[in-house]
């Protein structure tokens, strides 16, 4: 239940930043890139947080979810315009 209020909120913010800054981030099928990079992120975090001793290191995974993240608006970027 907390992680879906979570990704709600998330949802929500995400959406309402992306509508506020079209122009600048025109990212197709909005919703659906909102969706699955959310939970992507929250799926990693909760799973890299639930082991007792991680086998990458906290910074590693933080640049990669950052690399996945704006890779994928890129493309979607991309693809809008």
């Amino acid at each position: 239940a907390r992680l879906d209020k979570l990704e709600q909120d998330m949802l929500t913010v995400g959406r309402l930043y992306f509508l506020q800054h079209f122009r600048r981030y025109p990212v197709s099928n909005l919703q659906a890139q909102l969706y699955v990079l959310i939970n992507s992120t929250l799926f990693t975090l909760a799973r890299y947080l639930s082991q007792p001793s991680p086998a990458l290191k906290e910074k590693d995974v933080v640049e990669a979810l950052v690399d996945m993240i704006c890779r994928t608006l890129d493309t979607g970027a991309q693809q809008g315009t």
